[in-house]
């Protein structure tokens, strides 16, 4: 029976209120009915998914640096933003520095399948990417298709003029050359074309200036200087440069190598993943939980979590009723030293060119023994063995993955419009945990497992639908996945602002009430909820949609959209969105009628629903 992901008792709906109300086991019943109705996946061709109506949607997000303050930017050490250095460097490369390239490529295939190195057990995805409109795979395909039928023209050319040369026909220059109708980058493109403003106005300084160049020649054959006369040379353009490079072979160029060479000579291959290093960078960020860990034992006691309120309310260093990450900061700055980088990849690509031998390391690393794991039990799934640690999982069984029924079924389409992330099914190999479907914004997906959830999130660009520069980066995936740190902060900081109100602290030692899933008293650090956000961007900008925390992605109802008439928002210092006793400037006697739950603070909600009644 899976176990209920808390991530739901965060909520401020009613709805889920209630659910934490009743208690985790009653809870944890009334998810099992949720994920039982879900798809199945029963050995069904996974193009099939693509017909179905998807569980949940949300819409592609530009890709865009963030601005103004976010999670990671006041602690230096949690700060990771892209700088001044190669892009292509937070990019997985092989051991040799080469990039992966396909040998063999299927035009019409979208998939790929990832596994991700999620808490307590790994899990598989499978994804299809289209670009508009069409498999992913097949925009540079198209392209590879044009450089080999250039090369080809051209080096017939050439062979004709060799023949021609040799047979004493003279040639036609003035023909038009096959280069010149090779594609050109949008860069270079317009680089060309300023040069070719360039030359024709250079033309009539070439003509004022023959007299001098004249006189100068004339000048330098007099004292017979060895001199070599300089030449202008028009740029080539790189497509020029790659058909130039295939027609000088007399053999036909296979297509991999024509792969490797846009990859090196272009920016990358076709997809590509983001490096462990960026992965992990913020995953140890956890201000709120050090606040609230007085003994640093990385356990919340019940004493601990009674004494939540106060905790908090020292911290707020101006008493405005606001705590910002900064006030937090502050007070567990002491813990800052213990962040740590881990060695292992959060996501790795899995398909006919895997390293096996190099992801069973990394499932070492990621997956120590467990004492009670049964070693070399065989008939236990493949990723509970992994999951247990178990050191008998040879390169052969890993090479199973690539046959197993995913975790995760989704959809993610690039386009100028209607680009959309599409959860198509969820589902588990084994009978034990599986994923679950939790939330649906604008900006992610949600789904959990356990004390796990993922946010699954897609960006991009600028699309150009005819790419006629040959921009290769309109032809480039890239995947990537952080764990976002901030695990409690992240969950109560609703309207993403880096700060948490006096409604949102109230509600902390209910909320940790509810993680408590083994009601023993307390909460230990692993009962924590774990955000792991995967993201799908076109081209090479995963480093971009990720390099900064944020908030969890949830909708949260109608009380966040809710107007506010002008005495509210006058009344409001702290701009939380609740009036508190000492905000309200009324009577007791009216703070009671708009406070119609009794909690000592009134919304938005409360008091469009008393002004409705009225």
């Amino acid at each position: 029976m899976p176990t209920p992901s808390p991530l739901l008792l965060c909520s401020p709906q009613p709805a889920r209120r209630t659910a934490l109300q009743i208690g985790p086991q009653v809870f944890a019943s009334l998810l099992v009915l949720t994920v039982a109705t879900l798809p199945s996946f029963a050995q069904t061709d996974r193009d099939s998914y693509l017909s179905t109506d998807p569980l949940a949607e949300a819409e592609v997000q530009p890709v865009r640096p963030t601005r103004g303050p976010d999670y990671s930017e006041r602690n230096p050490q949690m700060m990771y933003r892209p700088m001044a250095e190669d892009p292509l460097s937070f990019y997985v490369r092989t051991q040799d520095g080469e990039w992966q390239i396909p040998t063999q490529v299927s035009a019409d295939d979208p998939w790929v399948r990832v596994l991700v190195l999620t808490p307590k057990r790994p899990t598989i995805a499978d994804v299809a990417i289209d670009i508009n409109h069409k498999p992913f795979r097949a925009a540079r395909e198209q392209w590879i298709d044009k450089l080999l039928a250039e090369a080809k023209a051209t080096s017939l050319v050439r062979a004709g003029e060799a023949a021609a040369d040799a047979a004493g026909i003279q040639v036609d220059e003035s023909a038009v050359d096959p280069e010149e109708q090779a594609p050109q980058p949008a860069a270079e493109s317009s680089q060309g074309s300023a040069e070719g403003t360039s030359d024709e106005s250079d033309t009539s300084e070439d003509t004022d200036g023959a007299d001098e160049e004249s006189a100068s020649e004339a000048k330098l054959d007099e004292d017979d200087v060895p001199m070599v006369k300089a030449q202008r040379r028009q740029a080539s353009s790189l497509f020029k440069r790659l058909i130039n490079y295939l027609a000088a072979d007399q053999t036909t160029a296979e297509r991999e190598e024509v792969r490797w060479l846009l990859a090196e000579w272009t920016g990358g291959p076709a997809l590509m993943t983001l490096s462990p290093a960026f992965a992990w960078r913020r995953s140890d960020a956890a201000p709120l939980w050090h606040a609230l860990d007085l003994d640093g034992d990385q356990t919340l006691s019940s004493d601990e979590i009674s004494k939540t309120s106060d905790t908090l309310k020292q911290a707020d260093i101006n008493r405005d009723e606001i705590l910002s990450l900064d006030e937090l900061e502050r007070l567990s700055e002491q813990h800052a030293s213990q962040q740590r980088t881990k060695g292992y990849p959060l996501v790795v690509v899995i398909d006919d060119q895997t390293d096996w031998r190099a992801l069973r390391g990394h499932l070492r690393t990621a997956y120590p023994p467990q004492d009670s794991a049964d070693q070399g039990e065989s008939e236990l799934p493949l990723l509970d063995r992994i999951a247990s640690g178990d050191r008998s999982v040879s390169t052969a069984d890993l090479a199973n993955l690539l046959s197993l029924n995913p975790d995760l079924v989704y959809r993610v389409a690039f386009a100028k419009k209607d680009a959309k992330v599409k959860l198509l099914a969820t589902g588990s190999d084994s009978g034990g945990d599986s994923w679950g479907f939790q939330f649906a914004t604008d900006a992610a997906i949600t789904v959990a497992r356990r004390e796990t959830y993922m946010e699954l999130t897609a960006a991009q660009g600028e699309i150009d639908e005819e790419n006629e520069s040959g921009d290769m980066q309109q032809t480039q995936i890239s995947i990537g996945a952080v764990a976002d740190g901030y695990p409690l902060f992240r969950l109560l900081d609703h309207d993403n602002n880096r700060q948490l109100t006096l409604r949102e602290w109230r509600n902390l030692e209910s909320f940790l009430t509810g993680l408590d899933l083994n009601e023993d008293g307390q909460v230990e650090s692993t009962e924590i909820p774990t955000a792991i956000r995967l993201a799908i961007t076109h081209g090479p900008q995963s480093h971009v949609h990720l390099a900064n925390a944020i908030a969890a992605q949830r909708d949260h109802g109608e009380a966040s959209k809710a107007e506010a008439p002008d005495w509210f928002v006058g009344m409001d210092r702290n701009r939380d969105g609740d009036l508190s006793r000492r905000e309200f400037q009324g009577s007791p006697r009216q703070f009671a009628k708009y406070d119609r739950d009794g909690d000592g603070l009134i919304s938005r909600l409360e008091v469009e629903q008393s002004a409705s009644k009225n």
